[in-house]
């Protein structure tokens, strides 16, 4: 099995991160217009991709507040389905955040896997921009 990792700092406080990572508005605020689901331990998102036809359903399996988030995918395209969505957060100086980003559970031959990763960078830059600005910009209308 392999993953797709990502670092970044961002200019924010971790609570505004975390939060970013952990509720409706800001996964709509960074990640996609349309998510709907319960974003708490347990709880269950889904997140559509209008413009490709495309759509995740992620069980929020570990949350610890302010530093992990984990998701469970119930269901995606290709293999996505029982691979696991990772955020770490921890403090780099006053208001800035390392988010260490894993996804995991992908066989290294997943044809998948290259775009994947494409996608998930470009989410978390969105992650980092919607977080430093305030201003949403969903990677997903």
């Amino acid at each position: 099995m392999t993953s797709i990792t990502h670092r970044v700092t961002i200019n924010a406080p971790r609570r505004d991160v975390f939060t970013a990572i952990t509720t409706i508005d800001g996964l709509k605020s960074w990640y996609a217009k349309d998510v709907k689901g319960h974003p708490e331990k347990g709880g269950d998102i889904a997140i559509a991709f209008a413009d490709h036809d495309v759509s995740f359903r992620w069980k929020m399996t570990e949350i610890k507040p302010d530093s992990l988030v984990r998701w469970h995918c119930e269901a995606g395209p290709g293999h996505a389905k029982g691979t696991e969505a990772i955020f770490l957060l921890s403090d780099r100086g006053a208001n800035k955040t390392v988010v260490e980003f894993e996804h995991e559970g992908f066989k290294e031959s997943d044809e998948k896997l290259k775009p994947c990763n494409t996608l998930w960078g470009s989410l978390i830059v969105h992650l980092k921009d919607y977080t430093e600005s305030k201003q949403p910009q969903p990677a997903f209308q």
